[in-house]
This record gives C-alpha cells, sequence and structure tokens, in this order.
C-alpha cells in the first residue's frame, strides 16, 4: 500500500512539472512585436532663440611707439577721443640730441652736395663724376635719417588709433614707457574701445547653421532693458565650425550712440521664423541616443538593423535625419524599441501612415 502511495505521488510531481514549464520554454522562445511607421518628408517652421554676448566693436591696447618718460597724460577713464586726438606726450633727451647732430650733418652734406654739383657744371675738369655722385649719395641718406628721426620723434605724441572710450589707464605722469614695437612686454598706456556700433556675438549650434544667412532678420532684446526691444540683422557669419564646441559665430552690429549697452552684456536674440520644406524626418520617438550618439532601428523582412543618424532640426512631433540610406518606404521602429537588438527578429505593426 504504502508502495502504491509513493507511486501516486511521483506521478503526479511529474505531470505538475512538465505543465509548468511549457509556457517558460514558449515564453523564452517568443517573437517580440513592435510598431513602426515609415519616415515622411515633413517641413519644419520654427524661431531660433539664443543668447549673445555684447563686445566693443573695436578694442585695443594703446601703446607707444618709441620709448620715453611721461610727461603729459592728455585723456583718462570714461573720456570719449576722436581718431587722431592726443592722449599722452612722452620725452626723450636722447632723440633730441640725435636730432641736432643729424641736422647738423645734413646741413654739411647739403653743402658739399651744393659745391660738387656746382663745380661740375662751372668747371668740371676739376672734379670726377664718381666724386659728384658720393657727394650726393651722402646728402640723400642724411636726408632719409633726419626724415625718420622726425617720424620717431612725431611717435612721442601718443594719438588715439579710432574714436571710441578710454575704458582703463596704466601709467601715471613720469612713468618711463617702453617701445610696444620692440617689446612684447612692453606696458600699455590706455585701453580704447569703441562701442557705437557695439558687436553682438551669437554661437550658433551645428544643428541650426544652415538656416542663418547674412542679413537674415533678427530681434534683440536685454534683461536690464526690458522696455527696448531691436530690429536688427546678421551682419557676419564665419562659416567655420569651432572644434571645440561644434557652433558657428555670428555677428550683429548694432548701433549704440546712447552708449546704453555695455560690453559683457546678455543679450537675448530671436533669429526670425525660418522654414525648412520637405527634409526627411521621423517621429521623435523613433530616434534612440547613447553615448551622445543617435541612431534608429530599421525593420527589413522582420529583421532589425540599428543604423546611426545624424540628426537635424526638430519639433513637437518630428525630427529631422540627414546623411543616411532612408527612404519614405522604410519602416522604422517607434513602439518596443527596448526589446530590440541589431539581426533580432520581430513582428512588426505599420500602424500609421507619418503625415
Amino acid at each position: 500500500m504504502t508502495i502504491l502511495r509513493i507511486l501516486i505521488i511521483a506521478s503526479i510531481i511529474v505531470v505538475l512539472s512538465s505543465c509548468t514549464q511549457k509556457p517558460i520554454a514558449a515564453k523564452k522562445n517568443a517573437i517580440p512585436s513592435v510598431e513602426v511607421v515609415q519616415p515622411v518628408e515633413h517641413t519644419f517652421i520654427s524661431t531660433l532663440k539664443l543668447t549673445g554676448n555684447a563686445i566693443a566693436y573695436q578694442q585695443t591696447k594703446v601703446t607707444a611707439q618709441t620709448s620715453g618718460y611721461l610727461e603729459a597724460l592728455k585723456a583718462d577713464i570714461g573720456d570719449l577721443v576722436k581718431k587722431g586726438q592726443l592722449l599722452a606726450v612722452l620725452t626723450n633727451p636722447e632723440l633730441l640730441q640725435q636730432k641736432e647732430k643729424i641736422a647738423a650733418d645734413l646741413q654739411a652734406k647739403a653743402s658739399m652736395n651744393t659745391r660738387m654739383q656746382s663745380i661740375l657744371h662751372k668747371t668740371p675738369q676739376l672734379t670726377t663724376a664718381a666724386d659728384v655722385e658720393n657727394a650726393k649719395a651722402a646728402y640723400d641718406m642724411a636726408t632719409a635719417s633726419y626724415k625718420a628721426l622726425n617720424i620717431q620723434i612725431g611717435f612721442l605724441q601718443i594719438r588715439a588709433p579710432f574714436a571710441g572710450i578710454i575704458t582703463k589707464r596704466y601709467v601715471s605722469v613720469g612713468d618711463v614707457i617702453q617701445n610696444g614695437l620692440n617689446s612684447a612686454a612692453a606696458t600699455g598706456l590706455f585701453d580704447l574701445q569703441n562701442l557705437d556700433p557695439i558687436r553682438l556675438m551669437v554661437d550658433v549650434p551645428e544643428t541650426d547653421v544652415e538656416t542663418i544667412r547674412k542679413n537674415n532678420n533678427v530681434s534683440v532684446n536685454f534683461a536690464e532693458l526690458p522696455d527696448k526691444k531691436f530690429d536688427l540683422k546678421v551682419s557676419r557669419i564665419s562659416y567655420g565650425l569651432s572644434m571645440d564646441s561644434k557652433t558657428m559665430q555670428v555677428e550683429i552690429d548694432m548701433p549704440n550712440k546712447s552708449l546704453t549697452i555695455r560690453p559683457g552684456m546678455y543679450a537675448n536674440v530671436n533669429f526670425k521664423e525660418d522654414q525648412q520644406s520637405s527634409v526627411l524626418a521621423v517621429p521623435n520617438d523613433a530616434i534612440s541616443t547613447l553615448g551622445g550618439k543617435s541612431f534608429v532601428y530599421l525593420v527589413n523582412h522582420h529583421i532589425v538593423k540599428k543604423i546611426p543618424v545624424k540628426t537635424g532640426r526638430n519639433d513637437a512631433v518630428y525630427t529631422q535625419v540627414k546623411d543616411i540610406p532612408l527612404s519614405t518606404t522604410d519602416r522604422v521602429i517607434i513602439k518596443g524599441r527596448e526589446l530590440c537588438s541589431d539581426g533580432s527578429r520581430v513582428e512588426d505593426k505599420l500602424i500609421s501612415k507619418a503625415q
């Protein structure tokens, strides 16, 4: 009786075990179901909003072009100056002494040249052509030296290279000023900036560079000036992309007669609405991203293929895909991507024709 009971219990265990294993095996071998759509030709309409930075239209550190000590300052921080206006005066006694010496030498060479020319015309037998030419050459060299020294002395007067505002002064009267042409370490006298017009610098992301053109309309406002809005145009674009940030530099010239806009202020720059028509796009849900790279899952005859993509513009529904062999007849997964891998088999269902 005991043996019979044992056999009956063992039979029940075998039956129960076989019943529980069959669903597991079936679940393990199940083919995942996914939903797919077809890419479409879509029109993107958007307004690009970026942040710009105001900088001086021109700026330079004013340095001396000859050495000397600072005798007088003719401008200071905050002064509006015109191009060519006197900013500072240097003095250099050595140059003045050289001028007296060269002037005397020039006078002597001029007299000799005049004398040799006179002899050549009145009594040519008393001289030679070589002597006359040497006297003329010596006079020309002395004249050139005198002119060069006068130019150098003229550099003792330091003038503004362009109209603008003195934003910083580095020196005081009595300081020794080094020649900035001969020494990269020479101290500058002033910082000079031209703030009218002022320049707005905007870094445009790589995905949007195709939409930016010279003379495009832009709207600009500043948080510090909430009641003012400026309608401007793109003045210039760099075309090249930064290797570090992958952005393109765009410049906008902005009138600033009142000097309200200061260098360093941030600007809200709205590039006017732009339309990009009939570009290949897929729903946003079709784009997967891993490690900073984007890709889509393409289904062909129930087999999944993972394809890297380069994305462009996007809106609330679609994302532009570029530089890949996709067409409007392909099928890309929008639901069930987490169940797929490259080369896996799926049951795909076309849920709609993308509009």
